[in-house]
């Protein structure tokens, strides 16, 4: 007979109220492939991912063994240079020239606090082929990338679009 903690027996809504205090990094790192339960409970959490205020550390953790098996899922993701810097210098060394085989679903990525000239993910991002447009909003602080699939690659006419 196993035992079930208290944690375990509390419902699936005031889990997720509990996790909306909580950062993305710390969600994942925290509930993802636990068990089977926890894992679907977050599900929204490994479409969305954010590395807002992901230390260098966790973001390094992240990269090298959660967003592998996870990317296929991953709708969205958030890159945040404020908090830590290095992120975007090491997110394309795990991700080089392969964004589209990690990450087949991606539909957008915004990063946070990127400045002029273009850092190495920029760069990687403009020169791949499932790359269809950068908006840019004043200040020069995100950019919202849109990734887009084979079949709507080919009805988009335009490759860069500036705002």
């Amino acid at each position: 007979m196993t035992s079930i903690s208290n944690f375990e027996s509390l419902p699936d809504e005031l889990l997720l109220e509990v996790c909306k205090y909580l950062l993305c990094v710390d969600v994942l790192f925290s509930f993802y492939n636990l068990n089977t339960r926890m894992t679907c409970m977050i599900s929204d959490y490994y479409r969305h991912v954010s590395l807002h205020k992901a230390s260098y550390t966790q973001s390094h953790e992240l990269c090298s063994k959660i967003l592998p098996n996870i990317g296929a899922q991953i709708k969205t993701l958030i890159i945040d240079n404020c908090y830590s810097a290095l992120q975007a210098i090491a997110f394309p060394k795990y991700f080089q020239n392969s964004l589209s085989l990690y990450f087949p679903e991606l539909q957008k990525i915004i990063l946070v606090s990127f400045q002029t000239p273009l850092c190495e993910l920029q760069s990687q991002l403009i020169l791949s082929n499932d790359f269809v447009s950068i908006d840019r909003w004043e200040r020069e602080t995100i950019a919202l990338i849109h990734l887009y699939s084979n079949e709507q690659r080919q009805r988009v006419t335009s490759k860069l679009n500036y705002v």
